[in-house]
């Protein structure tokens, strides 16, 4: 039986996961692919004015350079040459539960890159904004899907905060959301001006805020919660009154009239507002946000 790795299999690992190079015995080389990867995922995070077309691109194509090296290596490899336990079957297994472990555990209970698709949160984050979020602390610790720990939560929860949450509709969909109401407070949304347990939170008047997307110029201000201060946008075509609001758990706690609504916040809940107040799908219309559904805290914006 020949020593020699299989030159298809390193191409595919190689194109992947720094496995590839371990398994033609370059353990330097996916040290330094591993470094690559995470300083391309880095700037792909710091820069979002990349188009996505071209973040692509860029990753396929480095993907094939790595494929193409691990490929020749794999050929070149002498057949007389002792692979190293690093390159076996065992030893990529170990590596990749290894890296994948600590991959996870970083995303999961430190620190986590979100996407905002849509503008609900303009002019604060734009539509394709990438955010850092702070995970350890918050007790709902999940990462690609997987649920990995459900604690109780030990971090500071203030108004204001810009929040990650599982979408309490479809807890599979993670929502972006600046929070405005704590358990047990009275919040007010009434001709499109906040209230907290009846006190009216502080607003400045600023110039338009133009839209590229929509090509139109929209009310902006600026609102303070506590020592939080942020822009927010109304857009004066849409009504006060909030259309089509569901059957939430704890609506009873709400009232709707003409001129928006009033809610008083349930124990272990949170009400959450998106910052383009005409444009966005939040507590208003579905509800309040469980405690154990918060996954993070906004701490860094790139856009």
């Amino acid at each position: 039986m020949t020593n020699r790795p299989k030159a298809w299999l390193a191409a595919v690992l190689a194109a992947f996961t720094p496995l590839g190079f371990l398994y033609v015995g370059r353990w330097k080389w996916a040290i330094l692919n591993l470094v690559i990867m995470f300083i391309i995922a880095a700037c792909l995070i710091a820069f979002p004015i990349i188009p996505a077309q071209l973040e692509v691109l860029l990753m396929w194509g480095y993907a094939s350079v790595c494929a193409r090296i691990a490929y020749l290596e794999a050929i070149r490899f002498d057949s007389d040459r002792i692979r190293p336990g690093y390159s076996r079957w065992y030893g990529l297994l170990g590596t990749g539960i290894v890296i994948s472990t600590v991959i996870i555990g970083f995303r999961a209970f430190l620190f986590e890159p979100f996407n905002m698709v849509a503008g609900s949160m303009a002019p604060t984050l734009e539509a394709g904004a990438k955010v850092i979020v702070q995970k350890w602390g918050y007790g709902n610790y999940a990462t690609f899907g997987l649920h990995l720990l459900r604690a109780t939560p030990s971090a500071a929860i203030n108004r204001g905060d810009i929040m990650v949450f599982e979408y309490p509709p479809n807890p599979r969909q993670s929502y972006i959301k600046r929070l405005v109401g704590l358990p047990g407070d009275t919040v007010a949304y009434l001709n499109k001006r906040l209230t907290i347990n009846g006190l009216a939170v502080s607003i400045t008047e600023l110039p338009d805020y133009y839209d590229e997307q929509t090509k139109r110029y929209f009310k902006q201000f600026e609102e303070a919660l506590g020592d939080t201060k942020y822009r927010l946008l109304n857009d004066d075509e849409r009504p006060a009154f909030v259309p089509g609001a569901d059957q939430f758990a704890g609506r009873e706690g709400c009232s709707y009239t003409l001129d928006g609504l009033t809610c008083k916040v349930p124990m272990g809940h949170y009400f959450m507002l998106g910052d383009n107040r005409d444009n966005s799908l939040d507590s208003r219309y579905w509800g309040f946000v469980p405690s154990d559904h918060v996954l993070g805290k906004v701490i860094y914006v790139f856009q």
